[in-house]
């Protein structure tokens, strides 16, 4: 169901966004399967890199239900604008900005 997909999405987000500011701007380390890094190094570099790939793909997903909310049953809106509250919950992801990463080089975008 649309409610279900619209929760997941919305929690994935957040989980994303509670790691706060200054670990979702920066650059992840590089994973490189013949480095010297440890295999728990490794395993934390892979888990992060999904987690960003998990909310970026899901603030896509919101967004695809968002611009079509007017042919969605009103419960979906009242899911968005009453149960989520959605309006001021991606203020938080615009000021996160989670699309961009910031390092020595500058920023770099998704």
């Amino acid at each position: 169901s649309v409610l279900e997909l619209l929760d997941y999405a919305w929690r994935q987000v957040n989980i994303h966004l509670s790691f706060g500011n200054a670990k979702i701007s920066a650059v992840p380390p590089v994973i490189d399967q013949k480095s010297t890094q440890s295999p728990s190094q490794l395993f934390a570099a892979q888990e992060w890199e999904l987690q960003c790939s998990r909310s970026l793909t899901c603030v896509t997903l919101l967004w695809f239900i968002i611009d079509r909310l007017e042919s969605l049953p009103m419960a979906v809106m009242n899911a968005v604008l009453q149960k989520n509250d959605m309006l001021v919950g991606f203020s938080d992801v615009l000021l996160a900005a989670p699309w961009q990463r910031r390092g020595r080089e500058g920023v770099q975008k998704f």
